[in-house]
């Protein structure tokens, strides 16, 4: 919009004048160095916090009365976000597609926290397939942080494809549930979880396919959860930054 032009306008030409500059992720700052030469420095990267929540065994029970299939015992993908068109949920789509067609005997399904799959996310091929197979995917909204938990600890893998991220949080909370993690490197996703996450590509379906599909063939869905920056961690360094200034 026109005024989302002058504010954006008005940060640019502003941003020469700050003192110190904290940045979320390494990719953020490779930015800001590259717009503001000035910054290098005088800057950066803050890891924002990621929580572990510990669920009950209500908490399951509850999920599953939710789902309709027990998440304890079912195979399924995940993925957390919007529909917005840098979450590349279409690619997720195709790639649970050809999961479930490859591997019959895993009866796959696929757990969508956040919207229904939109029209414009769906061509006539992915529209036919989950009409003819309405019981593979599930939409869930508004789930509580336990709740989410819970998807997290059970998935087989979560799957997020993103074209961009900010920061990239859903990875991240994967990881320090153990869940396996196809996604890319966007955002701080990469910054923190090196070589836990399996990398793809988000022009290239069959990068994607292929790493779903290997995620999925390995004998044990959960690997060792790795220890990420806690929101008492991002709190620190920031007061840590605070006093220095």
């Amino acid at each position: 919009s026109k005024s989302g032009r002058r504010l954006q306008n008005w940060i640019a030409d502003s941003l020469h004048h700050a003192d110190y500059y904290a940045c979320d992720s390494r990719q953020t700052l490779e930015e800001l160095n590259e717009l503001i030469p000035l910054s290098k420095e005088k800057s950066s990267v803050l890891h924002l916090g990621t929580e572990l929540y510990s669920s009950t065994t209500s908490e399951k029970k509850d999920l599953s009365k939710i789902l309709h299939f027990d998440p304890l015992t079912t195979n399924f993908l995940l993925h957390v976000g919007s529909a917005a068109w840098y979450k590349n949920r279409k690619a997720v789509f195709r790639s649970f597609i050809h999961a479930h067609t490859c591997l019959p005997d895993q009866n796959l399904k696929l757990v969508l926290v956040g919207p229904e799959p939109q029209k414009e996310e769906l061509d006539d091929q992915l529209k036919n397939w989950f009409t003819s197979n309405p019981s593979t995917i599930h939409s869930l909204q508004n789930l509580p942080e336990n709740i989410l938990d819970v998807l997290y600890k059970y998935a087989q893998a979560l799957v997020f494809p993103s074209f961009i991220e900010g920061f990239g949080w859903p990875p991240l909370e994967a990881a320090v549930r153990g869940c396996p993690v196809i996604t890319t490197r966007t955002g701080a996703i990469s910054d923190l979880l090196g070589n836990y996450a399996k990398y793809v590509e988000t022009e290239n379906q069959q990068s994607i396919d292929q790493g779903v599909l290997q995620t999925l063939q390995v004998a044990s869905s959960t690997q060792r959860a790795i220890a990420l920056p806690s929101h008492e961690d991002c709190r620190h360094q920031y007061f840590d930054l605070y006093e220095q200034m």
